[in-house]
């Protein structure tokens, strides 16, 4: 058996997590700007990786906020139109919303290890062919 959802309590989360992703989009549009646009940021071997890196975690956000905006919401508003007695919606509609929705979760590990990648110093003196056990 269905659980049944209030929709007014699922249009108010839904709402939530739509512009909480707008928000996360274009807050990291801008961060991302300001780093290496109009950043201090050097273009030595590291920075290059580190940004290869938050581009990648770039490019998995944007696809979430796509499948959030895009795939996601125009589904559930046709959901919630059926719970509330408008026509009853195509049986592929919901497993869409499903499948975009766990995309997002499968994605937002690496879209943080990305984000957050190559920032400590260890690694990106790794990347620069400086071990850690060097002798001293």
């Amino acid at each position: 058996m269905k659980k049944v959802v209030n929709p007014l309590l699922m249009t108010r989360a839904l709402f939530m997590f739509r512009w909480g992703a707008m928000f996360t989009f274009l807050s990291g549009l801008y961060m991302i700007d300001a780093l290496y646009n109009h950043g201090a940021v050097l273009l030595d071997a590291a920075s290059n990786m580190k940004a290869a890196y938050m581009a990648v975690g770039a490019l998995f956000g944007t696809i979430m906020w796509f499948n959030v905006w895009f795939v996601i919401w125009p589904r559930q508003k046709k959901i919630i139109g059926a719970a509330q007695g408008g026509p009853a919606v195509d049986p592929a509609i919901p497993k869409q919303a499903a499948m975009a929705s766990k995309i997002n979760t499968y994605l937002s590990v690496p879209l943080l290890l990305g984000m957050m990648g190559r920032t400590t110093r260890t690694t990106s003196s790794r990347a620069n062919g400086a071990g850690c056990s060097q002798a001293s």
